[in-house]
């Protein structure tokens, strides 16, 4: 196409306008056009207000963007990317406040929930019936309550319980009525209440062996080593013992716990071993001296005895037990000398 342009035409010189043009490329700007007519309007508009006597505005030179494939933006792709992240900042901050917004609920929910369980409970409380206990004086459902039909006493099951096992533990027997006063005539706590009133399976065995220590009396064995319940008012009419386990039968006497001996021929019983003496020295023979009954036995065939106990020195026959006064009892004693 420059082959057809006639030289009138080119008003510039190529070479300066390409020079020029590889300038502002290098710099990055548009050529500037000094014969814009723009511009000759703006350069009227500041003349006109100097004879004014204004200030003119600062000048800015106006620029042409041409926008030539070289001179566009390089990056399209940062603003592409600084465009989808504030999109992701965008969702994150959406995200937040769904979140936000859903811990709100929850905790509008949870306050709804405490004070409908708060109706719930107040409801409950108004329509179950409640009594007042006589021991703890708390107001309780009527389902703790535990009843003692024989004085028409109630109190709540935890006091009975506790009141029960302190007395279990201190061993005391009956178990009364705590609420029943020191006028009236106090009621045993019967067993089926002291079943159902929750004690363990100890506690309970020790409710019964204090019952039944009213018609008996626990005794213990020395023999066998065990123990076992023999009737009160047998144990407390007899003066002996007999153990009432099968294959044992050992029998003591009950005030000095001495073993008795029930062989044939055995002697009768003493707590001061006297009976078992007198059997023993008519077995062996000997005899007890007249003046201070002190046992004596016979060494030699003179039956002329001299007690040789101290403060005694009694002179007695060994045959008779008579005073021997004279040489000639012998002679006259009673008792033939086997």
């Amino acid at each position: 196409m420059l082959s057809t342009l006639s030289p009138s035409t080119l008003t510039v010189p190529i070479r300066p306008v390409a020079d020029s043009s590889n300038l502002l490329k290098k710099s990055g700007k548009a050529r500037v056009f000094d014969d814009d007519p723009l511009e000759g309007r703006l350069k009227d508009l500041r003349e006109a207000l100097e004879r004014l006597g204004e200030t003119p505005p600062r000048h800015f030179s106006r620029t042409i963007e041409v926008r030539p494939d070289w001179n566009r933006s390089p990056l399209p792709s940062l603003r592409g990317n600084a465009a989808s992240s504030s999109q992701k900042t965008q969702g994150l901050d959406h995200t937040e406040s769904s979140l936000d917004y859903a811990s709100a609920l929850q905790r509008e929910y949870d306050e709804e929930d405490r004070r409908l369980e708060q109706e719930r409970l107040a409801l409950q409380y108004d329509a179950q019936e409640i009594f007042d206990c006589a021991i703890c004086f708390d107001n309780l459902p009527i389902e703790d309550v535990a009843f003692i039909p024989e004085c028409d006493h109630f109190a709540c099951r935890d006091c009975l319980r506790q009141y029960i096992l302190t007395t279990l533990h201190d061993h005391r027997f009956p178990i009364l009525c705590p609420l029943c006063t020191d006028g009236e005539t106090k009621t045993s706590l019967p067993e089926t209440l002291i079943r159902d009133i929750g004690i363990s399976k100890d506690d309970f065995l020790i409710w019964e062996e204090l019952q039944m220590s009213t018609v008996s009396i626990l005794v213990h064995c020395r023999r066998c080593q065990n123990s076992a319940f023999v009737d009160r008012i047998e144990y407390q009419e007899s003066s002996t013992i007999k153990c009432p386990l099968p294959k044992c039968e050992h029998k003591w006497c009950k005030s000095c716990s001495q073993t008795i001996d029930t062989a044939a021929g055995a002697p009768k019983h003493s707590c001061d071993g006297t009976s078992e003496l007198d059997h023993l020295m008519k077995q062996q023979g000997w005899k007890y001296c007249p003046g201070c009954r002190t046992p004596v036995q016979k060494t030699s065939r003179c039956n002329y005895m001299t007690c040789i106990a101290p403060g005694c020195n009694f002179h007695f026959c060994y045959l008779c037990g008579l005073r021997h006064a004279s040489s000639d009892h012998n002679s006259r004693c009673a008792v033939p000398n086997v």
